[in-house]
């Protein structure tokens, strides 16, 4: 499962694509951020399969608005989970 930001660029989302993953799109929150809580919740629910390959691809500042991402949140949660 690839999880991926509100905000990520074509060129993100293409090869993950091409390979048939499986993409979770996490919304913003009304803030314009990454949702934390919803990421969380989902990672909490795809934990229960030990098979499942959880990868966190997420771009550190959208280039249309300049919104940074909290990097190191975003980390905690995938190391947490998975």
């Amino acid at each position: 499962i690839v999880f991926i930001g509100p905000y990520e660029h074509h060129s993100n989302i293409l090869p993950w694509r091409e390979m048939h993953a499986r993409i979770i799109n996490v919304p913003q929150t009304k803030n314009g951020l990454i949702d934390l809580k919803y990421l969380s919740s989902v990672l909490e629910k795809t934990r229960s399969d030990p098979d499942c390959l959880l990868i966190g691809s997420f771009s550190a500042a959208s280039n249309v608005t300049g919104i940074l991402t909290d990097v190191d949140s975003i980390a905690s949660l995938m190391h947490k989970y998975g």
